[in-house]
């Protein structure tokens, strides 16, 4: 069968990493392009991840592939011949999966695959060459998503999952029966390890509607199955100035976060088009940023799993705890108190149930800890000081840079209309003093250099080691940061008031006592 045109080749971003596989790669090992990397050039995608499939030496080739690529080799599975390499750094594409063929031939592997959209193979020393045994072109191009076999969810349930993803990723309709299959698989997800479904739950954050491919999770039953805590959201009504109940006003969150993050993250997007009046004010505010958030979130905590991923994972758990805080008070209006504590707790449970890493655990549960602080403060203080920017990436670390995002999105999902300009402005000026902070004035308002040691306190006022140590340099970095210390002199005097305060302190608990 004829393979894609050459328009097609051109159009994926992948292009330069597959002539440099065609170089790398002996053609007499027989290896082909396979699944996404052929349907989304196809489609005219961007191309994240290669897949190439071929009849033996699979380790071999990913082995000659990581080398030449500077790349990570993982073996997957090594009993079944599955490699993955990852190129750091590389703006082609993330990973490059290297099989042997799962069949005693290739078009036998083909019909053992998902949808017959990623059961279409291309040779790779050879792209006109393309085998599609079961018409997955035709069904692109009809946008139709169909099983390969009729037991092709029962094979591997995680399938129902990337059913959803791909109908949504490619605007495709189900083919009759498909949906009521999907339920009918979702209760065998149990069956599936947590590493894929997390994996495929991070993909299908990562899709350009993340808010509509949950709900469609939920449709279709597999939202429960996965995390349960998540549609029980449903109902919880909250006082104005939510007009949602918590489940819309968390699906509305995480559509609005992924606007934010594609009007600074995606560079096709153009900054302060006019196409968006909200989007247009963030860019305006924000737009200096861009670079560093770019910057930010192209680091990992994990190699194989975006931030971005997990910032829209943070965004889905913000409230996750307000169906059981949830009371009514004298006033007469609901109130959800310390959810945002208990709610970390939870996250922190459901990021290990979903195998990840400690990080990446840590960073998911400090969102939802601080996703209110960016938003509140005095009356007197509608804008950050430095001390509120110090305390506030204190407690958040590195993930308070998506949390100032999550704080934008959770104001932006408080109603489903726009939001009043005025008050739209002022979020943003709030959270450019917070971004300033942690991108532009790092070193004096975040983490200043300390102008004393412990050591030097030790020397200087003569202290053996102890807890007060800690306590006095911790104070010095707060004034630091505030602007209260500026020089050495200036924190040597502070360092003798903290001194003095503890003593005090320590001398009337001794009174104190019995």
């Amino acid at each position: 069968m004829t393979g894609y045109s050459k328009h097609e080749e051109k159009s994926g971003s992948s292009l330069p990493l597959i002539s440099t596989l065609r170089e790398v790669l002996d053609p007499a090992l027989n290896p082909w392009l396979v699944g996404g990397a052929v349907r989304d050039q196809l489609a005219v995608k961007v191309c994240h991840d290669l897949d190439i499939i071929l009849p033996d030496n699979a380790k071999k080739a990913a082995r000659q592939i990581a080398d030449a690529l500077n790349g990570d080799f993982y073996a997957l599975d090594d009993e079944r011949g599955m490699y993955r390499i990852l190129i750091p750094g590389s703006d082609q594409a993330d990973m490059i999966d290297i099989s042997r063929f799962q069949a005693e031939s290739l078009e036998a592997d083909l019909a053992m695959r998902d949808f017959t959209i990623n059961a279409i193979a291309v040779r790779l020393h050879n792209p006109t060459e393309c085998i599609d045994p079961l018409n997955g072109r035709q069904d692109l191009k009809d946008k139709i998503l169909r099983p390969c076999r009729s037991d092709s969810l029962r094979m591997d349930p995680v399938r129902a999952i990337r059913a959803a993803r791909l109908s949504l990723g490619f605007n495709l309709k189900m083919v009759e029966g498909l949906p009521s299959r999907i339920r009918e698989t979702a209760p065998f997800l149990s069956d599936v390890s947590a590493e894929r479904k997390r994996d495929e739950i991070f993909k299908l954050l990562e899709e350009p509607r993340p808010a509509t491919a949950i709900r469609l999770l939920d449709k279709v039953g597999i939202l429960c199955e996965l995390l349960p805590d998540v549609p029980r959201l449903k109902g919880v009504t909250q006082s104005s100035p939510h007009t949602l109940d918590v489940w819309e006003h968390t699906l509305a969150v995480v559509s609005r976060l992924s606007d934010l993050l594609d009007l600074f993250l995606n560079p096709d997007m153009v900054l302060g088009d006019g196409g968006n009046l909200t989007l247009g004010l963030a860019a305006g505010k924000l737009g200096r940023f861009r670079p560093g958030l770019q910057n930010h979130f192209v680091e990992r905590y994990n190699p194989f799993r975006s931030r971005r991923g997990l910032c829209l994972l943070g965004a889905l758990l913000h409230d996750i705890a307000k169906p059981m805080t949830r009371a009514v008070g004298s006033d007469e209006r609901v109130h959800f108190y310390n959810h945002e504590v208990k709610g970390a707790k939870r996250a922190m449970e459901i990021a290990r149930q979903m195998a990840l890493s400690e990080s990446e655990a840590a960073a998911l549960s400090s969102m939802v800890t601080n996703h209110l602080r960016p938003r509140y403060l005095s009356a007197e203080h509608p804008l950050p000081t430095r001390r509120n920017v110090y305390r506030y990436f204190r407690s958040a670390g590195l993930s308070g840079v998506e949390t100032c995002l999550l704080a934008l999105a959770d104001f932006l999902a408080l109603t489903n209309l726009p939001p009043d300009q005025e008050e739209w402005t002022r979020e943003l000026e709030r959270a450019s003093v917070y971004l300033e902070g942690w991108f532009e004035k790092h070193d004096a308002w975040v983490k200043p250099v300390r102008l004393l040691s412990g050591a030097d306190i030790m020397r200087i006022f003569k202290l053996p080691p102890s807890r007060m140590i800690g306590k006095i340099l911790s104070r010095l970095q707060e004034a630091q940061a505030s602007g209260e210390v500026n020089s050495r002199e200036e924190a040597l005097e502070l360092a003798k008031v903290v001194i003095a305060d503890q003593r005090c302190e320590d001398k009337n608990d001794r009174l104190d006592q019995p």
